[in-house]
């Protein structure tokens, strides 16, 4: 199982990731997380429904969030490319003050203090 990875992080316009959240669970692909801090889309679909942790430069490890979107596969080689990790939500990249690409953001597969962020 990889245990984090560590890049850059890039924030959804107002708006859109609730909109994948509902069409998400609509689907029956996921199911709402009353205890999440957020949503965020990832690069391998296989993740989705998972939970993650979020580790910005300066900040305390947040989460857990839900991943509820992935890349498309014809992105995938480029976002690699570019370094880039993860996709957070409007509302985590206000409360981080994003306004660009944020380097050195680790998501975290397991739950600090040992448990997994497997939601399966």
């Amino acid at each position: 199982m990889i245990l984090g990875l560590v890049g850059l992080a890039t924030f959804y316009a107002e708006g859109v990731m609730a909109e994948v959240v509902a069409n998400r669970i609509a689907w029956g692909q996921i199911t709402p997380c009353a205890e999440c801090a957020g949503y965020v889309a990832l690069l391998d679909p296989d993740t989705i429904g998972r939970r993650v942790w979020l580790h910005a430069p300066g900040r305390a490890i947040e989460g857990p969030f839900l991943v509820v979107d992935c890349a498309k596969p014809t992105d995938r080689a480029y976002l690699l490319s570019r370094g880039w990790v993860v996709d957070v939500d409007w509302e985590t990249g206000q409360r981080w003050g994003m306004n660009a690409p944020l380097p050195g953001v680790r998501v975290l597969f397991d739950q600090p203090g040992g448990a997994h962020g497997d939601a399966h």
